[in-house]
């Protein structure tokens, strides 16, 4: 199974390693792992690559910087038994970071972000679980406060942000249901006890919000853009 970058304009590609080859792993446990099984004990990396012959579907990838660049990385969110998995531009083959959860519990992951050398998933309700690659580990921190319907911002900013939106609908005087949608922006802040701070201001940076959870910061300094808008 062929794996590729491909870049819409020029139309090049920068190639990936392919989905059916045997991946390797951090070494981090996923949480429902047995207590006391340690659970690369079983490990069978065969038995994880991809069949071809299987409806595998990529929901989210990222880069963390030009794939042109020798330290980009690509992280890859799927809906094979190696769920989460990022790999190298000029890898063989995938590390697997997070396993799939047997049943949808607590432990899925609504979204993922790299921010300053640190990968994180954000869970139902705000919860946040944080990766370190260089010596792997995952710490997975309490600060969720209630916040649903969310996605976290990729992009060029230095914090971890997460948008949320709620739909409100209220009749208006002709008695004709009206639609809006309230979008709050919220900074993640890990000095001291972990919590989403909500801001109001997200400095020269440009918020773009997509359907199906994916949204994206930009430097305003490099877009042509009406001062209203940033």
């Amino acid at each position: 199974m062929v794996t590729s970058l491909l870049n819409p304009i020029t139309r090049a590609t920068i190639s990936l390693p392919p989905y059916t080859a045997v991946p390797s792993h951090l070494g981090i446990s996923p949480y429902y792992s047995p207590n006391g099984v340690p659970f690369f004990d079983n490990w069978d990396a065969h038995n994880l690559a991809v069949s071809p012959t299987v409806d595998f579907r990529v929901r989210k990838a990222i880069l963390t910087s030009s794939p042109l660049d020798n330290g980009c990385l690509a992280f890859v969110h799927t809906n094979a038994f190696w769920e989460f998995a990022f790999c190298k531009i000029g890898d063989e083959r995938w590390t697997v970071i997070e396993f799939q959860a047997p049943l949808p519990s607590s432990e899925d992951f609504w979204d993922f972000s790299f921010c300053n050398g640190y990968l994180y998933t954000v869970h139902p309700f705000g919860n946040v679980t944080m990766y370190n690659l260089i010596n792997p580990s995952k710490v997975f921190l309490h600060c969720g406060n209630g916040i649903d319907d969310m996605c976290l911002v990729d992009g060029v900013s230095n914090d971890a942000l997460l948008i949320s939106h709620d739909k409100l609908n209220y009749d208006d005087d002709d008695g004709v249901v009206q639609r809006e949608i309230e979008y709050t922006v919220y900074k993640f802040s890990n000095d001291g006890e972990p919590q989403w701070i909500k801001v109001t201001d997200v400095g020269q940076n440009v918020l773009f919000f997509g359907g199906d959870r994916h949204a994206l910061s930009l430097s305003s300094a490099n877009l042509q853009l009406p001062d209203w808008v940033c």
